[in-house]
């Protein structure tokens, strides 16, 4: 008999071409590849058109999501603090769905798997960065939420050891032991195309960098910017946020996954800045198309570096400078 999976989730694409929790996406086409009949419980109100998801897979949109989208939960809120209240309908809705369920995958610890899924028969959590790095800073909120979560049962995926690690620093010993022995290191899945079906932006001219993600504080693409301005090498940033980008550099905005990663594809290298991160979605998209990483350590990248001679990790700014002047030029 087909088991039926509910997919947990605050962050999911809205349409084909939308960037947000992508992987999610390929989550829950690989389950039902395997097999599973997957539903996605997904905060947000449903969108105008659907989302073209396969065969196996549904998707029920709960409504609660002002609090999150893009530029990130912590901009939204920070930006306007009343959002919050919209994890509240969300988690409670998500809670009473999952009970029908015979698995249920939860994304991110908080909201989605506590509260929203401790009413789950079989849970499994996924902890990618931003959860684990908000309950960090609250010690005693990391205790309770893990203990209620390992006492219904439920096993862990980290996308990197650095997080669990992380997680682990602010737990008992007692706590620490539980979660090793119900934890394993897995990256999230990812689909990407073959750079050869791809072709070249119009407009991207022969090496150039280019950085990805959401323009606020934490990813530092101020910093960016400014590296790549030290080094005289042209930067195309993709996403927007709150944070506006100092001339020269370019901004794209926010462009269909797609195309973002057209940029990415024949860029003589990805920038990454950000030191907080888990196992960044957008250095392994860039890895995949054979583009090469210059980057701050941070999550897996210093594991992922010993055997990828295509990721360069630099530890302060001059030799992120330095690193960028040295990179030879991207083949066609």
């Amino acid at each position: 008999m087909t088991r039926r999976v509910a997919i947990v989730t605050t962050s999911f694409p809205r349409s084909e071409g939308d960037a947000s929790g992508h992987f999610v996406l390929s989550h829950a086409r690989a389950l039902a590849q395997n097999g599973e009949h997957v539903t996605v419980l997904a905060a947000g109100d449903t969108p105008r058109s659907s989302t073209v998801l396969g065969a196996g897979v549904d998707v029920r949109w709960l409504g609660g999501g002002d609090a999150f989208g893009w530029p990130g939960v912590a901009a939204r809120v920070a930006e306007r603090p009343s959002r919050a209240l919209g994890a509240l309908p969300f988690a409670l809705r998500a809670a009473a769905a999952v009970r029908s369920f015979d698995r249920v995958v939860a994304h991110w610890i908080v909201p989605c798997a506590f509260p929203a899924a401790l009413t789950a028969r079989a849970l499994e959590v996924w902890a990618h960065g931003a959860d684990v790095r908000l309950l960090a800073r609250s010690p005693e909120s990391a205790r309770l939420v893990v203990r209620a979560l390992l006492s219904r049962g439920a096993r862990f995926v980290f996308v990197s050891s650095a997080l669990r690690d992380a997680l682990s620093a602010v737990l008992s010993s007692e706590l620490r032991a539980r979660l090793d022995a119900s934890s394993r290191i897995e990256a999230a899945p990812i689909d990407v195309p073959a750079r050869a079906t791809m072709t070249r932006p119009s407009d991207a001219p022969e090496g150039y960098l280019v950085w990805v993600g959401r323009l606020v504080p934490e990813k530092r693409p101020l910093l960016a910017a400014k590296l790549a301005a030290e080094a005289k090498r042209e930067i195309f940033f993709v996403g927007d946020g709150p944070l506006s980008l100092p001339a020269p550099a370019k901004s794209l905005g926010r462009l269909p996954r797609a195309e973002a990663l057209r940029y990415i594809a024949f860029a003589d290298a990805l920038v990454s800045t950000s030191r907080d991160e888990g196992s960044p979605t957008v250095v392994r998209e860039a890895r995949a198309l054979g583009t090469r990483v210059v980057a701050f350590p941070a999550g897996d990248l210093a594991e992922k570096s010993k055997n990828d001679l295509g990721i360069t990790l630099v530890n302060d700014d001059a030799a992120f400078v330095a690193a960028l002047r040295s990179l030879p030029s991207r083949e066609p």
